[in-house]
């Protein structure tokens, strides 16, 4: 994984990482966040891969932490 951190930490500082790399679960993934942590604030995550069933996918999400958030995400495949 390449990690780009500009800003302050995940305390809810104004941050914008680039992760180029692996998800958890081994997908190649971009994710891009613009804005605070995943603790509620305002995140755009940009997600090129796989999704847990395997179909490639692109997940534009706007709006919050994963536990709240719109999303738009584009399936291609099976």
């Amino acid at each position: 994984m390449i990690a780009v951190h500009l800003g302050q930490s995940d305390k809810g500082q104004a941050m914008i990482a680039v992760h180029l790399g692996q998800s958890d679960k081994g997908q190649a993934m971009i994710a891009v966040h613009l804005g605070q942590s995943d603790k509620g604030q305002a995140m755009i995550a940009v997600h090129l891969g796989l999704s847990d069933k395997g179909q490639a996918m692109i997940a534009v999400c706007l709006g919050l932490s994963d536990k709240d958030q719109a999303m738009i995400a584009v399936h291609l495949g099976q």
